[in-house]
């Protein structure tokens, strides 16, 4: 993604009500946050839903701190299949079969924040926090703890992060946090 100048300055503005899930079926249901808590009786399971969104994030001293490009292109760059610069996203297919859309300036040398959406378990999670571990960020999803890849990071989190956070060493352990959700 290096080679293309240009492509992926610009992420989507997304109004609250474009952030929530959209139910298999087409129904939209309510924001994420809101549809845990408001049907306790159903599991919130990111595979059944068809847009599910994480966040990458790296803090440092509890404020936001610029995510490196680099660490984004030697993880995800050899899988990018799809560029949509007009919305500032990339999509990933992996060698599992697994896929991805990203959403952030990651053409840049530095940028805010990553958001992940209608991802697949398996080696797209395991690739999520190897990205996670080279740019020393967490992975924020909606109604779960803050995930860390190292103990060290709990330190540099908002203080409202911090309590709940756990440490992730593999895509499986995705998979569990968001399972337990």
């Amino acid at each position: 993604m290096r080679d293309r100048p240009g492509i992926l300055r610009h992420p989507p503005t997304l109004e609250p009500a474009d952030v929530g899930p959209r139910l298999v079926g087409g129904s939209t249901g309510h924001r994420s946050g809101d549809f845990c808590r408001h049907h306790p009786a159903v599991a919130m399971d990111y595979r059944r839903v068809v847009s599910y969104q994480m966040w990458v994030q790296r803090f440092v001293g509890g404020g936001p701190a610029p995510l490196l490009g680099a660490a984004f292109e030697a993880v995800f760059g050899p899988y990018v299949d799809r560029l949509e610069p007009e919305f500032g996203c990339a999509h990933v297919t992996v060698p599992d079969g697994g896929d991805a859309t990203f959403y952030g300036a990651l053409s840049d040398v530095e940028f805010d924040s990553l958001m992940i959406s209608h991802f697949s378990p398996g080696q797209v999670l395991d690739l999520l926090v190897e990205f996670a571990r080279r740019a020393d960020a967490v992975v924020i999803p909606p109604d779960c703890p803050t995930m860390l890849t190292v103990e060290d990071q709990r330190d540099d989190l908002p203080q409202e992060l911090r309590a709940e956070a756990v440490v992730v060493a593999d895509g499986a352990g995705v998979d569990a946090v968001l399972a337990a959700g």
